[in-house]
């Protein structure tokens, strides 16, 4: 139509209109497990069948849109749309999601609709949020607004565990994205992000009489842990406590999961099993190893610097957090693992030197070590203006401000680049608890203030 410029307002009825594809999209894409699994993987399937098959979904669910999509060799998948320009906008989110864990009343992999809630894993983290994402910049291309730059939405496999996704794509030679955000944490718009140390620490010990397994993420605060008794001591002591065990002699410990990045809104199975062994063992030395222990899973997230890793580490980032989140004791042989998260003014080789000198109490020793660099992007960048001004515009808060957090969200695998969302500021993010979901009032407001930043970047 002649003398036809689509405006905002054309963006946002035309997301409106096209709610309900945006929504059975989302809920299939719920429905397909993508839970990293090795033991099914493939020259084309990486990180398992699972995850190859929802990735060419998400790609031909694009292609359906209209976009050119490519599958670099199921590593991760990259659409793109725009002109050829000088600097490209990026997009980066990813279709992999943690174990499913215990205490969901959903399908985890149903994509059921109740109460006007979507239901399912990745529901915040990160399913909806891309293929949200994926259908703004379709109504952009639907309705021809104007855009100056290529615009590349990367869809991930490996986010949470190795970033193994993104690295492939680097080493390919391929155009990384100048700037832009990943839909991978919450609003308004994360300017900081702590450093993160994964680690192991294990040791062989005596004969304890006991066997226990506890967490299954070595980011989630574990919801559950089982111990099976095994000696004479145990059993006559359990039944002695009135500790109610099956068939097997074995009791299960019932906590709450949450992100490891805020342990204190979980309650740590470990911590629990762990304070009954220190309690209960017949042996002093299982005793101190246990209170060891315990010092890896504090109270709350205010603890650990002054209780347990001994660093008064704080700044405009935060504090250093420290969340047991995996126990494992088999055949006499102890084995953990350990989220701890600090700011960025911490230096690394400090706090894992700290770590190593309280596993040594217990007789352990750090046998495997991931360390991730923090992000921090100036508050008065481009970059962060114009995601901040189409959050506004479409929330109707004044004034937002960016802030810092201690989750690792995917934004730290490019430069240049923040975590812009999914979840609303008051709104909680269920992302890695049971029955994870995500609002359709959400899912469509999430929508357009993609819509309006894709626009606004690629001016």
């Amino acid at each position: 139509m002649r003398g036809y410029r689509p405006t905002k307002e054309h963006l946002i009825k035309y997301l409106d209109n096209h709610y309900n594809k945006l929504e059975d999209a989302v809920c299939h894409l719920l429905s397909l497990p993508s839970v990293l699994d090795e033991t099914t993987a493939s020259k084309d399937a990486p990180f398992g069948y699972d995850l190859a098959v929802t990735l060419e979904h998400f790609l031909a669910e694009a292609q359906g849109l209209g976009f050119r999509a490519r599958n670099l060799e199921g590593y991760l998948g990259f659409i793109d749309f725009g002109p050829e320009s000088a600097q490209t906008v990026g997009i980066l989110g990813h279709l992999d999601v943690v174990p499913v864990g215990e205490g969901w009343t959903k399908k985890p992999f149903g994509g059921q609709i109740f109460n006007d809630k979507i239901y399912g894993r990745g529901a915040v983290d990160d399913k909806a949020p891309l293929v949200a994402c994926l259908y703004a910049m379709s109504a952009i291309k639907e309705l021809g607004m104007p855009i100056k730059k290529k615009i590349r939405l990367i869809a991930g496999c490996d986010e949470e565990t190795d970033f193994r996704c993104i690295n492939y794509y680097k080493k390919q030679g391929l155009s990384i994205p100048d700037y832009g955000f990943s839909p991978d944490a919450e609003f308004p718009l994360i300017f900081a992000e702590k450093q993160i140390i994964h680690c192991t620490l294990e040791a062989d010990l005596p004969d304890y009489g006991l066997e226990i397994s506890c967490g299954n993420a070595v980011n989630m605060v574990p919801g559950s842990a089982t111990v099976k008794f095994i000696s004479p001591y145990w059993l006559r002591k359990t039944k002695a406590v009135r500790l109610k065990l099956d068939k097997n002699n074995s009791c299960l410990i019932n906590g709450r999961t949450a992100h490891a990045s805020t342990p204190s809104e979980g309650k740590n199975a470990a911590k629990s099993l762990l304070a009954f062994l220190a309690q209960n063992a017949d042996s002093e030395q299982f005793k101190n190893i246990c209170r060891t222990l315990l010092q890896f899973a504090p109270d709350n997230e205010f603890q650990p610097a002054l209780n347990a890793l001994g660093l008064g580490l704080e700044d405009e980032t935060g504090i250093l957090t420290c969340c047991l989140t995996m126990l494992s004791l088999k055949n006499n042989h102890l084995s953990l693992s350990l989220d701890v998260r600090f700011p960025i003014s911490g230096v690394s080789k400090s706090v894992k030197a700290q770590i190593e000198a309280i596993g040594a109490r217990a007789g352990l020793q750090m046998t495997s070590y991931k360390y991730k660099d923090g992000l921090l992007i100036e508050k008065d960048s481009e970059l962060i203006k114009k995601l901040l001004s189409a959050y506004s515009e479409i929330s109707g808060e004044k004034n937002p401000a960016p802030i810092a957090i201690g989750g690792g969200t995917y934004a730290r695998a490019l430069e240049n680049f923040c975590a812009f969302g999914p979840a609303f500021p008051g709104g909680g993010y269920p992302a890695h608890q049971p029955d994870e979901f995500i609002s359709r009032a959400d899912l469509l407001l999430l929508s357009k203030i993609y819509a309006l930043a894709i626009c606004n970047l690629a001016q």
